[in-house]
């Protein structure tokens, strides 16, 4: 698929991504960063097995299921705590 020449993101793009996605969750919501970094992390690892156990791994499709899959699960913790 077009996924597989992409690769992946260095270490620095990662955890910049990240640090810019925490602190909008610490400024707005800071009670819920544990969980909502444990929502998002559990349910991007499951939509990573099922690919790996379905395709052998990622095409541009699954990346797109995976964020759609953490988006939907995070905003279900939200609304379940408001």
């Amino acid at each position: 698929g077009l996924a597989h020449g992409v690769g992946r993101p260095s270490r620095a793009v990662a955890f910049f991504a990240t640090g810019v996605a925490g602190a909008g969750v610490v400024i707005l919501i800071p009670s819920m960063i544990v969980g909502l970094a444990v929502v998002g992390t559990l349910t991007t690892l499951g939509v990573m097995a099922v690919a790996r156990a379905k395709i052998g791994g990622q095409t541009g499709d699954i990346l797109g299921a995976s964020q759609q899959m953490c988006d939907i699960a995070v905003l279900c913790l939200l609304s379940a705590a408001l």
